[in-house]
């Protein structure tokens, strides 16, 4: 299975924030998707230093998917900025690695 390695200054705000994602995007997602990102929850680690996280391509896809979702929510405006800041960075991260993944790209 095909893995993608993304950089994260911030584990901690980055599992919070995802779980809030997660939350307001379920409705909007496969079973498997939402599976796919509790699976990537689990992975991420509970610490606030940076960290490089493996993150399978289905996982990344899903994760990509619900943050867009969750981009069009009322909730997203009520996220703390470092919340934010750390999906869009995530969301640039998975985009980059997804398009040079892409066949032809």
């Amino acid at each position: 299975m095909s893995t993608l390695s993304v950089r994260v200054r911030n584990p901690f705000v980055l599992r919070g924030s995802l779980e809030v994602v997660l939350e307001v995007a379920r409705m909007d997602l496969a079973n498997a998707e939402i599976e796919e990102i509790r699976g990537l929850l689990g992975a991420i680690p509970n610490s606030v230093r940076p960290a490089e996280l493996q993150i399978p391509l289905p996982a990344a896809q899903a994760a990509l998917l619900a943050v867009r979702y969750f981009h069009h929510s009322r909730t997203r405006h009520w996220l703390r900025e470092e919340m934010v800041g750390a999906l869009l960075d995530l969301e640039r991260a998975l985009e980059r690695h997804l398009r040079d993944a892409a066949p032809g790209g």
